[in-house]
């Protein structure tokens, strides 16, 4: 069947920004983003409401956001002064924000999740790139001579926040161990820091100090681009914030797979999210 010239034209117009997309998609970087979780607001009074949000995106870019996924959450917990909460027992599933609550707690507020193995297949150029976007120098790769036509990776994310009502409590609840694989624990109370602006953070993998490793520090300042720390000997990095505002600590980990038949290389990713007051 013959299409009029006006109508081709008309329908070629329409593809046209289809295979522009399409090109943009295909040749785009390798990126795996972070996840991190984003209170509305980090400072709180009693009645006010705690709304958690989990986005997707690098350097507090919010390119995504995920709503509650039951399917591939391990653990969903929040802590406040002697008390734990289990979420999982009541969150719901596929929930905008992921989490919120009316403030009925003083003090300290900290909210934890892990998520369970997802997976990816890269071709081995994208891989190799993909590790250079990262910072990941942990893992030697030569796309050339890799033996097979795909690079597979799982991974799992660890993500905290912690936020504070009314006066920060002497809870200690900032430096509280977890016991995820991958953990970012502060040494000090961000909420509680006066003249100085110095944060130190302890990065623990297995329960073990992950020493010289990348550390990176993000701010929603738009003016103060995202910094690159080491931990030293002891996995302890020290962060030297600008001022008041919203911080984000993240890094990835990369080891080769410990079930080569499930994956080549896992990942672990893992963010902590908090407030600094002037």
């Amino acid at each position: 069947m013959l299409i009029p010239q006006k109508w081709a034209q008309k329908y070629t117009l329409r593809l046209i920004p289809i295979a522009i997309l399409i090109l943009v998609l295909s040749t785009a970087p390798v990126h795996a983003h972070d996840y991190y979780f984003l209170p509305e607001h980090f400072f709180l009074k009693k009645g006010d409401t705690l709304k958690v949000h989990l986005f997707v995106g690098d350097n507090f870019a919010r390119e995504l956001e995920r709503p509650y996924q039951k399917y591939i959450t391990r653990k969903l917990d929040f802590y406040t002064q002697g008390a734990s909460d289990n979420l999982m027992l009541t969150a719901k599933d596929s929930a905008y924000p992921l989490y919120w609550t009316p403030v009925s707690f003083s003090g300290l507020g900290l909210l934890s999740t892990e998520r369970n193995y997802a997976h990816i297949e890269l071709l081995p150029g994208k891989f190799q790139r993909y590790l250079k976007e990262e910072g990941i120098t942990d893992i030697p790769m030569d796309s050339i001579s890799w033996p097979r036509t795909k690079v597979r990776e799982r991974y799992t994310r660890y993500l905290k926040t912690i936020v504070c009502a009314d006066q920060p409590d002497k809870s200690r609840l900032y430096k509280k161990r977890l016991g995820s694989a991958l953990e970012i624990i502060l040494l000090n109370n961000p909420y509680a820091l006066k003249t100085t602006k110095t944060l130190r953070v302890k990065v623990l993998f297995r329960g073990k100090s992950l020493r010289q490793h990348t550390v990176l520090l993000s701010s929603q300042t738009p003016d103060i681009r995202e910094q690159s720390l080491r931990t030293d000997k002891h996995g302890i990095a020290e962060l030297m914030l600008s001022g008041s505002g919203v911080y984000l600590v993240h890094l990835v980990h990369m080891i080769p797979s410990s079930e080569p038949k499930e994956a080549d290389f896992e990942s672990f990713w893992a963010s902590y999210s908090f407030g600094v007051a002037r």
